[in-house]
């Protein structure tokens, strides 16, 4: 495997966070799980979601991602602010295998999958065991920037003994008892790397029938992103008192308050406020992939901000990334960290080092692991 491939030369095997700070986020992680399992808090969401992410399939959703930055003028003393609960979360695997820590197993990883299987057989009167096959479903696969990670991903499932295929949702079709791969073979689990998270898109569309039948075990689901991943529902957890109606003590809900920054539906902001503040906002829709759509209020005209009226997006308190000085001396890299977890197990911690506004690395950068000080 080509480790350059996913990060250069110029970035560090590790960067420091604050023992305090990883504590917070762990506890976030805790926090934000246990809130999605709440009846109560499903009931309150459930009428802002759409059809498919109501629907419960009876299991959680693998390698779920926490993003955070860390404090921009006290990365090693400050605390972190909550960038986004991703249900699409990258490199963790990848990063194992170039730089593996010490200790590191596989097991929990294949355990995750292994688990969301049961789950979903029980809730369907099934017995326990293996699914026999697993499909990792992405748009155009072999083109994506982590397609080398799904091939670790097929590799660690076969070694296992379950069999995997890398699919584009087109070459999965739909039939008597569920999908089928292109071989024919009836497609058990999928693991969904796809951005469509409410499986919206035509070629999505046997998908989703078959996850609506119970015909199949999606993971991550739309339903754990209607819940947790959708980005409004950061303004919703921001109001004072929801959670502690729904038996938050005092503590945690100004904790979770505490790490959420701002967050506004542009729809039901006063836009002469959101325009005169809007050096210190970023504006983001609610329901898209990372960094699509984004736009830093430092530099947006007011012709565009008018233009996202009525288009689902929200303003948030802008938390810039701090700086990680690269190996070489260069131009700093902006830094982000991913917890990645199942349920309330955290998995690994793992940063994101890049440059521009787009957390990738085109102009340099790569996945490192973060360190407690």
């Amino acid at each position: 495997m080509n480790c350059r491939q996913l990060r250069d030369d110029t970035v560090p095997e590790s960067i420091p966070a604050s023992s305090r700070a990883m504590e917070v986020m762990r506890q976030t992680v805790s926090l934000i799980h246990r809130l999605s399992t709440l009846p109560e808090y499903r009931s309150e969401i459930e009428p802002l979601l759409p059809e498919v992410a109501r629907f419960d399939p009876g299991h959680h959703s693998a390698m779920m991602g926490y993003d955070f930055h860390l404090d921009a003028d006290d990365p090693e003393g400050g605390m972190p602010t909550l960038i986004e609960v991703n249900t699409n979360a990258g490199g963790m695997l990848y990063l194992s295998r170039c730089l593996p820590p010490e200790g590191w197993r596989d097991g929990p990883v294949a355990a995750m999958f292994e688990q969301e299987w049961d789950l979903w057989r029980r809730g369907r009167g099934g017995v326990s065991g293996r699914p026999g096959l697993i499909a990792i479903v992405d748009e155009a696969p072999e083109g994506q920037f982590l397609y080398p990670e799904m091939r670790l991903f097929q590799a660690m499932f076969e070694a296992a003994g379950i069999a995997t295929l890398i699919l584009a949702p087109e070459a999965i079709q739909g039939g008597a008892g569920g999908l089928i791969a292109p071989d024919g073979r009836l497609i058990d689990l999928i693991y969904n790397r796809h951005t469509d998270f409410y499986l919206e898109e035509p070629v999505m569309a046997a998908i989703r029938t078959a996850y609506l039948n119970g015909e199949v075990c999606l993971t991550p689901n739309p339903r754990t992103y209607g819940l947790i991943g959708d980005k409004g529902r950061f303004a919703v957890w921001r109001q004072e008192g929801f959670l502690e109606g729904l038996g938050f003590t005092e503590e945690e809900g100004a904790q979770l308050r505490g790490v959420i920054p701002e967050t506004r539906l542009l729809d039901e902001s006063d836009p002469e406020w959101v325009w005169q503040n809007r050096n210190r906002l970023v504006f983001k829709p609610a329901a898209r992939f990372g960094s699509r759509g984004v736009y830093m209020g430092r530099s947006i005209s007011r012709k565009k901000l008018e233009s996202l009226s009525g288009q689902n997006y929200l303003a948030q308190r802008l938390a810039p990334p701090h700086r990680v000085a690269p190996l070489n001396g260069g131009d700093p890299f902006k830094a982000d960290v991913r917890l990645v977890a199942y349920q309330d197990q955290v998995l690994a911690t793992m940063g994101r080092l890049y440059r521009g506004q787009v957390t990738g690395f085109g102009q340099g950068g790569g996945f490192v692991w973060v360190q407690a000080l």
